[in-house]
């Protein structure tokens, strides 16, 4: 969020000074983007004097509540407006609950009491508190209040778990921890407790005080619990930098690694899909229930002690020790990421209506999206990776290429119609032609081999030297193959495939396997080839950082330079006008067709594996090795005072509630 507030700064500044040197606008045009982009923060709550150690969302997003080692809790909105603090522990204050019916509020202190603040009749919370909890002999680390909010459980370093009743009166001790109690939770029904402790395990009791079962894997601290919706399945958080899911029989279901340090706090969404952490390492990740990383938030300058997620799950909220409380949004300002493959996505494909998104990946399965970012389903089948994805122009098969040597096609609904075992070597590419009754496919058998929409072999292309990553149609032949001579149908309608090897040359192919001619030029593996709408430029992507473009009689036309490493994937606009991009450089490149560089998308954390345009040309979609999709807005991107007014928006309550930012937008 700091580098889109200096990047608005910046262009504003722009702005003011009239005709600036161009040099300089295109490096504060690049710097806008990638900040706009990039920045899933949008607020930040700043008002703590020392660590701050938690934090918590009301069930109606209206509310949040920190806690501090500054001995205080502070009331917020959720759009950054400091509601009141709450005084009255002697010590830091290391945790927080909200009830579910939002009028009360519990703390955790050093100073080994809980307090108990209510809300009064005008809907104010109480500056002081309405009870104090006494009982423990040592800090107070968790607390949580049950759903009916007529039970407290709290963890202490003196290696119990209590329950009060609301009024104070404690109800029993839970003494079977070895080490200190740093988190506890509360089911959802209210008849089961869970707690975290250093003694490395997780302990279940029943509301009565009755010990259930004991959860032992971790090899460290457990230092937090979480339990979620349905009360099935519990998430506890550890110092050997892990997050492990276990079911409520005691049962592990996954461990999810991906942090650095250890991990302090974990969050189940309201929803039940996603689980947020919150770790040592300054970062706080958020992950699908399967256990994928779906991403991860860096921006505090310490340790991240707390992390909350609001009831509809599109928010978190994170507390760390640099003194803040950070709001983040992680599907970003203006992007729509597809997350949920749990290894990279090699290949992208658009359907003809725009509405569905389809990904491959190596995780071996293929994700049909809507372009909200929604999951539609997921295609199971192929015993390895999946490099090649392929949507029919009626949009009614899809087909898929593995490096299990197979091509499947399935019908729009998912359901798997055929499988072609015809390739000798990992199927890299597939593509359908433009009447959707031939399809090509790329493997790294060396061929191409060209089939009819019902699977059926029709020719096979013999000529590079080596692997064969990408194949492409011109249109196709008016001419139904295999009725009139093939020579005719080329003569007529100009109907052609291109390949892309990594012999690193470019071939051009009648459909009867004839070779036209072999472009040479790039100096590195060729992945990508594609062919302009008129047929009449093929555009090739390499290893050697370029795109070059040719007539289709082989004659070099321009070479584009500007990716700073391999470019993996090429494409046309629908019109012909634009080619987009993508390389291992992290970035999708728009040009116009004669070369000229219109703009550079940054957003993806990794490799950028694939590129493609939306059937109507107003959208892109890319696929990356961080194991996401984006889905880019063309009309939002190119129009850098709409990314301005797109960037203003998004920390319009960061800038209202903060002094020194507050003329960023408007100066």
């Amino acid at each position: 969020m700091d580098a889109l507030v200096e990047a608005i700064r910046a262009k504003q500044q722009l702005k003011s000074f009239g005709n600036a040197d161009p040099a300089t606008e295109t490096q504060v045009e690049s710097v806008l983007r990638q900040a706009v982009y990039g920045t899933v923060e949008y607020n930040r709550l700043v008002k703590h004097s020392d660590q701050v150690w938690a934090v918590a969302i009301n069930q109606d997003a209206n509310l949040i509540a920190t806690a501090s080692y500054d001995k205080t809790i502070k009331l917020w909105t959720l759009d950054g407006k400091l509601l009141s603090t709450l005084n009255g522990h002697q010590a830091g204050v290391y945790d927080i609950a909200i009830s579910l019916d939002g009028n009360l509020i519990a703390s955790a202190s050093d100073d080994k009491t809980v307090k108990l603040w209510k809300r009064d009749s005008q809907g104010t919370f109480q500056a002081r508190p309405d009870k104090t909890l006494k009982g423990h002999q040592a800090g107070v680390y968790g607390v949580a209040i049950s759903p009916d909010s007529q039970m407290i459980a709290s963890g202490s370093g003196d290696k119990t778990v209590k329950l009060w009743k609301a009024d104070g009166t404690l109800i029993t001790t839970l003494k079977d921890h070895s080490a200190t109690v740093y988190g506890v939770a509360i089911s959802p029904d209210g008849k089961t407790i869970a707690s975290a402790s250093g003694d490395k395990t997780v302990k279940l009791w029943g509301y009565n005080g009755t010990l259930l079962r004991t959860f032992q894997g971790h090899n460290d601290r457990v230092y937090n619990v979480a339990i979620s919706p349905d009360g099935q399945t519990i998430a506890s958080a550890s110092g050997d930098k892990t997050v492990r899911l276990w079911r409520a029989d005691g049962t592990l279901l996954n461990t999810l690694n991906g942090h650095s340090d250890r991990v302090y706090n974990v969050a189940i969404s309201p929803d039940g899909q996603t689980i947020a952490s919150a770790s040592w390492d300054g970062t706080v990740n958020q992950w699908s229930w399967e256990g994928t990383l779906l991403t991860t938030l860096r921006g505090h300058q310490d340790l991240v002690y707390g992390v909350a997620i609001t009831p509809d799950g599109k928010t978190i909220a994170s507390a760390s020790w640099d003194g803040t409380v950070r709001l983040w949004k992680p599907d970003g300002i203006i992007l729509t990421r597809l997350r949920g493959h749990n290894d990279l996505v090699w290949a992208v494909a658009i359907s003809p209506d725009g509405k569905t998104i389809a990904s491959a990946s190596w995780d071996q399965t293929v994700k049909l999206w809507n372009k909200d970012g929604s999951l539609q389903k997921t295609l199971t089948g192929h015993s390895a990776r999946v490099s090649g994805i392929a949507i029919s122009p009626d949009g009614e098969m899809i087909a898929s290429a593995s490096a299990d040597n197979t091509i499947k096609l399935w019908h729009r609904n998912g359901s798997l119609l055929k499988t072609l075992t015809n390739h000798s070597s990992a199927v890299l590419a597939v593509v359908f032609s433009s009447d959707g009754e031939m399809m090509a496919s790329a493997s790294a058998d060396k061929t191409i081999k060209l089939w009819k929409r019902d699977g059926t072999l029709i020719n096979t292309l013999k000529g590079h030297s080596d692997r064969i990553d990408g194949v492409a149609f011109s249109k196709r032949c008016s001419a139904v193959l295999g009725v009139s001579p093939m020579s005719d149908c080329i003569k007529k309608d100009g109907t052609l495939i291109a390949s892309a090897s990594w012999d690193k040359t470019v071939k051009l192919w009648q459909p009867d396997g004839t070779l036209i001619t072999t472009l040479k030029g790039h100096h590195d593996r060729v992945y990508s080839v594609a062919i302009s709408p008129d047929g009449e430029t093929i555009a090739s992507a390499s290893w050697d950082k370029t795109i070059k473009l040719w007539k289709r009689d082989g004659t070099l036309i321009t070479t584009l330079n500007g990716h700073q490493a391999g470019v993996l994937a090429v494409v046309f606009s629908p019109d012909g006008n634009r080619i987009a991009s993508a390389s291992y450089d992290k970035t999708v490149k728009l040009w116009k067709q004669d070369g000229t560089l219109l703009t550079t998308l940054k957003g993806h954390s990794d490799g950028v594996l694939a590129v493609v345009f939306s059937p109507d040309g107003e959208m892109i979609a890319s696929a990356s090795g961080d194991n996401t999709v984006i889905i880019w807005n063309l009309d939002q991107v190119l129009d850098l005072d709409q990314l301005l007014i797109y960037g203003c928006n998004w920390i319009q309550d960061y800038l209202n509630t903060n002094s020194e930012v507050n003329d960023v937008c408007h100066p």
